[in-house]
């Protein structure tokens, strides 16, 4: 599991040939391979007890949203410079 994560994230850093699914995937396995090793040979062992797993925000959101905002800015212009047009 420890080489997949490695060939993977390989793949996303310096190929950036990775989807976002593909990258939550890889960061849910890194998760339960590091609560196995915290479990297996931390200080608390079994008695460890993560969190849930809580995913990062999707980046390309923040981008969608800029994009729909840059849109309509783009149809404000268009509507005003119509209007100074028609004048």
């Amino acid at each position: 599991m420890f080489h997949i994560l490695r060939i993977e994230g390989n793949k996303a850093t310096h190929q950036f040939r990775t989807r976002h699914t593909e990258a939550m995937d890889g960061l849910k396995l890194a998760r339960t391979l590091a609560v196995w090793f915290h479990q297996s040979f931390g200080k608390t062992g079994v008695s460890f007890r993560p969190g849930p797993f809580q995913p990062p925000a999707d980046p390309s959101l923040v981008v969608r949203q800029l994009q729909s905002e840059i849109d309509q800015l783009r149809a404000e212009v268009g509507s005003q410079n119509a209007a100074l047009e028609s004048k």
